[in-house]
């Protein structure tokens, strides 16, 4: 069952990561892509929030009603869903109704006609939120009580119908239809993922929600929506920087960026996902010792997964991003322009990674104001960075101010535990850290020694020769100081049984 549910959890990251190719291949970096992405920032931002406080407000407070009865908690997840159905409700209409304005503001410098498209794509993705925060809340109920299949499912149907989508709008064009596709895949899981939660608390048509609840949710809910939102401006201010940058350089920044959330994310979510239930449970026991346990299993095996894939994707920038997007209307200029934006960029992937981990900690012991404060830090550094480094660097410039506001905001998050709960940063996690730093660096040796001495080969040959090649030296060294310090690193679980 764990296997399949890590099968199911990475084939929603590689499905979503095969949509940003399909979409590479079908329209490259032209302007249809651009509006894309320039719709999906505002409507993307604000799915984001609403499923992040949903799994940072809802399931801690499940967990904790749980401890109390079945009743109790059940009543509660009535009481939420209708509370975010409202929410979700509101914010889709706002955002139809403003969506001129929401367009010319995220990207002022670029084409009228970017523009208009980008209008109409942003008032059909708000038509998701519908769907999404529902499918979401359904997901965290289902988390909570063990049930891990039924919602890694949902991102991979929903991934599959928008390939899907995006194939059939490059056939009739229209990319209208790719977007129309992806909310078609939401409305699907919605009553799929309610009848898994069916069991856990019945249908009660009637408002119930208590004043107490909306307060309690509505309380904790504004900093970790508002702290999402200042993280994800971080992404609207790199569009409204790179709009001015000439043509082109929005979606370069954009297959940049998502090619690095995607090596951020795809083991750091699977992590955080399987242990953020077990976090929220000890924190509501007030079991400190085994948080902090959790927290350095979790962090290690972040960046023990991440990092030789990450090694390799810097030495050889442009043979993974030729590997990845290079093919039909993905011209050689792209590749060589998205590669160059990509090897700023991965210097932050590392610490994106780990701070997903971090930040569920705090939403544990619903402590919800530390990210906003240390996600508005983390904005000024980017936003005036942005700006400067863009004159002297052009889009790579963006890229490289996004990579030091990732290293601020994880640098403030470490300190900001230090100083409210020290107890929780074990002098184990410095150890396996540094493990991982020393087997990364005879990672990238080789990775770079192989890269080179290939260099005539195709992509994938030399990505592959230098993967394996440096994948090994990476295991070898990283086992052998593991065990060193008495570690068995061959068995994840038996780490994971450790926290």
């Amino acid at each position: 069952m764990l296997y399949f549910a890590i099968f199911l959890a990475a084939g929603g990251k590689i499905t979503a990561f095969l949509k940003d190719i399909a979409l590479s291949f079908y329209f490259g970096a032209g302007s249809d892509t651009e509006a894309y992405f320039i719709a999906n920032i505002i409507p993307g931002l604000i799915w984001l929030a609403i499923l992040t406080t949903i799994t940072a407000v809802f399931l801690p407070i499940y967990q904790e009603r749980r401890q109390a009865s079945v009743l109790a908690a059940a009543r509660f997840a009535q009481e939420a869903t209708q509370v975010y159905a409202g929410a979700a409700i509101l914010l889709a209409l706002l955002c139809i109704a403003l969506a001129g304005p929401i367009v010319g503001l995220t990207a002022p410098g670029a084409a009228p006609e970017t523009l208009v498209l980008a209008r109409q794509l942003t008032m059909i993705m708000a038509v998701g939120f519908l769907f999404t925060g529902y499918v979401g809340l359904q997901n965290a109920i289902q988390q909570a009580n063990g049930q891990f299949l039924p919602p890694l499912a949902a991102p991979v149907a929903n991934n599959l119908i928008s390939i899907g989508a995006i194939a059939l709008a490059a056939w009739a064009g229209s990319i209208h239809l790719a977007v129309v596709g992806a909310v078609f895949g939401w409305a699907v899981q919605a009553p799929l993922q309610r009848w898994g939660t069916l069991r856990y608390h019945p249908p009660r048509w009637r408002w119930q929600a208590r004043p107490d609840t909306v307060r309690r949710l509505s309380a904790l809910s504004a900093p970790v929506m508002l702290g999402v939102l200042l993280d994800q401006v971080n992404i609207y201010v790199g569009m409204a920087v790179a709009g001015r940058l000439g043509p082109g350089a929005i979606s370069h920044l954009n297959y940049g960026a998502r090619l690095s959330m995607f090596l951020a994310t795809v083991f750091s979510w699977l992590v955080a996902y399987f242990l953020f239930p077990r976090l929220a449970a000890l924190a509501a026991r007030g079991d400190d010792s085994g948080v902090g346990r959790t927290l350095s299993a979790g962090l290690f095996l972040i960046a023990a997964l991440t990092a030789p894939v990450l090694v390799v994707a810097i030495t050889l920038s442009e043979s993974f991003v030729g590997f990845v997007f290079g093919r039909g209307a993905f011209t050689g200029s792209d590749v060589a322009a998205t590669a160059a934006v990509f090897g700023f960029y991965a210097w932050g992937v590392l610490f994106i990674a780990m701070r997903e981990m971090v930040n569920r900690v705090f939403f544990s012991y619903q402590r919800t104001g530390a990210p906003l404060v240390i996600g508005a830090a983390a904005l000024a550094v980017n936003a005036v960075a942005a700006v400067l480094l863009a004159r002297w660097m052009g889009v790579t410039g963006v890229a490289l101010a996004a990579t030091l506001s990732a290293l601020v905001y994880a640098g403030l998050q470490f300190g900001g535990i230090a100083i409210w709960k020290p107890a929780l940063l074990r002098f184990d996690l410095v150890k396996l850290l540094g493990a991982v730093a020393v087997a990364g660096g005879a990672c990238l040796g080789v990775a770079t020694v192989v890269g080179a001495t290939l260099s005539d080969l195709s992509d994938l040959a030399r990505l592959a020769a230098a993967g394996a090649a440096a994948g090994l030296i990476y295991l070898v060294v990283l086992t052998g100081l593991l065990g060193a310090m008495g570690y068995r690193p061959r068995d994840l679980s038996g780490l994971l049984s450790r926290a």
